[in-house]
């Protein structure tokens, strides 16, 4: 399996493929991957560890050994990037519910704000590596 960490993203969601883009771009030690929420490689992965979905409307990231959801994901995600964005892992000294609210603040409005995609996008050809749900899907760019 690619990458240190699985982040799982709302595909069909601009801000949140934005993020994904973000990260593709400053992925310097090549630890990340990613998969779609709606993806049924997502689905079969939390099952098989007898984890609950974390629905549409959280980023979750796996660290081969807990779920982290929510800023907590953004957290951990951030403590895997290197140079100056590895210094936002430091925000865990924000109280959790306070991190917490803001996160569902903007996945609560993201729609509205940034719209929605249709059809799931798709990376491009030398990132798609990365991308642990699209053999499923058959999906060209």
């Amino acid at each position: 399996m690619e990458g240190d960490l699985i982040v799982l993203y709302d595909s069909h969601c601009p801000f949140c493929v934005g993020w994904v883009k973000f990260l593709l771009d400053r992925d310097g030690y090549d630890r990340l991957a990613f998969a779609g929420l709606d993806s049924s490689w997502v689905s079969d992965f939390l099952e098989q560890r007898g984890l609950p979905h974390p629905g549409m409307k959280s980023l979750a990231v796996w660290d081969g050994e807990r779920l982290r959801r929510e800023s907590d994901a953004v957290l951990r995600i951030a403590a895997a990037l290197p140079g100056v964005w590895s210094l936002f892992r430091h925000l865990d000294r924000l109280p959790a519910n306070l991190r917490d609210r803001s996160y569902r603040f903007i996945a609560d409005h993201r729609y509205r704000i940034f719209g929605r995609y249709e059809r799931c996008w798709v990376p491009k050809a030398g990132d798609r590596r990365k991308f642990l749900d699209l053999e499923e899907s058959g999906s060209v760019a």
